[in-house]
C-alpha cells in the first residue's frame, strides 16, 4: 500500500509532465510576402484546415508598426470583388474613401469595426485605384469630430494588383463559401 504522500505525489507529477509537456505550435505558414510601396501582398496556408488564403492591403506591416493607422484591402468572394477598411473606430461611425478628386465613397462600420464596398462600386474603386495618385480615408465618429485622414500612396498599387491575383492562382486560393 502506497503512503498517503506518494498517493498525492505520484498524481502531481503525472499531471506536471503531461501540462509542461511542450505542444506543437500552429501558425499560420506564409507562402509569399512581398511589399510594393504602400501595397503588400501577403499568402498563406492555414494550418488548421490547410487552406490557403491571400491578401492586397495597405499599408504594410512595416509601415504600421503602432497598428494605429487605418487600413485599406482588397480581397475576393464569392459573388465578386470586396475593398474593405478597418480605419479605427466605433461600429456605426461613418466612413469616406476617395481618390484624387473623384466623388467620396461613404460607408458605415459594421460591429467589427470594418467598412466594405462591394459590387459596382467595388469595381469602381478598382478602376480609380488604378488611375489613381493617393486614396484619402477618413473616419466621422457618431457626433464627434473626424479624424485625421489617412493617405496612401496608389504609386504601386498596380504592380501589387497583378502579383496578387497571379499568386491566387499559384496557390489555389479557394474562395470563402456564403455563410
Amino acid at each position: 500500500m502506497l503512503d498517503p504522500m506518494k498517493r498525492v505525489l505520484l498524481p502531481c507529477l503525472f499531471l506536471a509532465a503531461v501540462l509542461l509537456a511542450p505542444f506543437p505550435a500552429r501558425a499560420a505558414f506564409v507562402l509569399y510576402f512581398h511589399t510594393f510601396g504602400d501595397w503588400s501582398v501577403s499568402c498563406w496556408r492555414d494550418p488548421f484546415s490547410g487552406d490557403n488564403y491571400c491578401s492586397l492591403s495597405a499599408p504594410p506591416p512595416a509601415l504600421n508598426t503602432t497598428g494605429r493607422r487605418g487600413q485599406v484591402g482588397l480581397s475576393e468572394e464569392l459573388d465578386g470583388i470586396m475593398i474593405w477598411t478597418i480605419p479605427g473606430g466605433e461600429p456605426g461611425d461613418h466612413v469616406n474613401l476617395q481618390v484624387d478628386d473623384n466623388p467620396a465613397h461613404p460607408a458605415q462600420l459594421d460591429i467589427n469595426g470594418k467598412a466594405s464596398w462591394r459590387g459596382a462600386e467595388a469595381l469602381d474603386l478598382i478602376d480609380e485605384f488604378i488611375s489613381g495618385l493617393t486614396i484619402r480615408l477618413n473616419s466621422f465618429p457618431v457626433g464627434g469630430r473626424a479624424s485625421p485622414v489617412e493617405a496612401l500612396s496608389l504609386d504601386d498599387f498596380l504592380d501589387a494588383l497583378s502579383i496578387y491575383q497571379a499568386k491566387l492562382l499559384t496557390y489555389g486560393v479557394n474562395l470563402p463559401h456564403d455563410n
